[in-house]
């Protein structure tokens, strides 16, 4: 027996039935149609498919009801009375029953409702811990490109020019689309989906609540609603920009207090600048200048400085944890940049020579 139940269904044209027209043809109408209420609201606070009793040992009697009721006993006798020779009431060995109990309370409905609310709050949960953890589990469609994958949470406006880390902020998107969008604004990132991906869906955003609350789509592109918003304390989606743009002058600054090798190049002292940027970072001139040095023998073909600015970027978001390995992360990162450039048909940024439809069977082709 259950006690979560709070509810019954009276219907606005219960006194159209007819045996309740009999009823209230009666002497003691009034009297016998409050305990037909009572009756129900007992067998609903029950919550035993229509059975009333006190316990599943012990059925209500007549005294009983009369207390629990507060109604006369020869009242009680004479409703209890009338509702069973009108079939509204049985009387068995589990005690009295309300005929009909469906029209009353639905309780397939309600296990209909309550597994309907328990799947709803059970997927609320699961996004919203994965909005805070920083991943999910399972799977998730990215809002983006619409894949099916484990995910990413990625900042609508990116905390690097003044994106607040709060949920109304976060969305979840695919590993590439997230690194695909780096530090971009919105506007600009959808705008280039649409330009290059033939089955890019534009619903999909139109849809999302989030995404809407700082873009708008006319004539036929994506605009930022308004570029003067004020999103932190202290940073304008303008002014962001200028504050990197400064960090980046004072640490060429401090770079050039190193002690550096003579045969070191622009773009690898740009690049060591550019990890000195990412929040938490154990920056160690040595070991990073080995370590692009390395990659870059490994990985001839990508663009290594563009590469670690994505990367920058996606920390800028995803900040660093404590004693992580961020030399591997930023192995696996370049890994991945290859991945994706061979996913997209590119070589190292340079087109793949057009296939021959004929392939190996061209010497048989005049």
């Amino acid at each position: 027996m259950a006690n979560d139940v709070k509810w019954i269904k009276i219907t606005t044209n219960m006194f159209d039935d007819e045996k309740i027209k009999l009823i209230e043809s009666m002497p003691d109408k009034d009297a016998i149609l409050i305990i037909w209420i009572k009756l129900l609201v007992q067998a609903g606070r029950t919550n035993a498919n229509g059975y009333i009793f006190l316990n599943e040992n012990i059925p209500y009697t007549e005294e009983m009801l009369a207390t629990i009721f507060n109604r006369p006993i020869n009242t009680v006798r004479l409703a209890l009375k009338t509702f069973k020779e009108f079939s509204m009431i049985e009387m068995d060995e589990n005690g009295l029953l309300v005929t009909n109990w469906n029209k009353h309370q639905n309780i397939a409905g309600l296990d209909k409702i309550r597994e309907q609310t328990r799947k709803r709050v059970a997927k609320h949960r699961a996004r919203q811990k994965a909005l805070e953890t920083g991943g999910p589990d399972d799977q998730y469609e990215c809002v983006y490109c619409g894949k099916i994958s484990k995910g990413t949470i990625d900042h609508i406006i990116p905390t690097s020019r003044g994106g607040l880390d709060i949920n109304e902020n976060k969305v979840i998107a695919c590993l590439e689309c997230n690194m695909s969008k780096t530090n971009r604004m919105p506007d600009v990132y959808l705008n280039e989906l649409m330009l290059r991906d033939d089955s890019f869906d534009t619903k999909r955003i139109l849809d999302n609540k989030k995404i809407m609350q700082y873009v708008e789509f006319r004539n036929g592109k994506f605009i930022i609603k308004n570029s003067k918003i004020v999103v932190t304390q202290n940073v304008t989606l303008r002014n962001a920009i200028d504050l990197d743009l400064e960090r980046d002058i004072d640490l060429d600054k401090d770079l050039d207090k190193e002690v550096v090798p003579p045969d070191i190049t622009t773009v690898e002292k740009e690049i060591l600048n550019t990890l000195r940027l990412v929040t938490n970072y154990p920056f160690d001139y040595s070991k990073d200048l080995d370590t692009i040095r390395t990659l870059a023998l490994d990985y001839p073909s990508v663009d290594m400085l563009a590469e670690i600015k994505r990367w920058r970027d996606y920390k800028r978001d995803k900040p660093l944890k404590p004693n992580s390995n961020v030399r591997l992360q930023i192995r696996n990162w370049i890994e991945n940049a290859v991945k994706f450039a061979k996913k997209r048909g590119e070589t190292g940024g340079q087109p793949q020579k057009p296939k021959d439809p004929a392939g190996k069977y061209r010497k048989f082709v005049s």
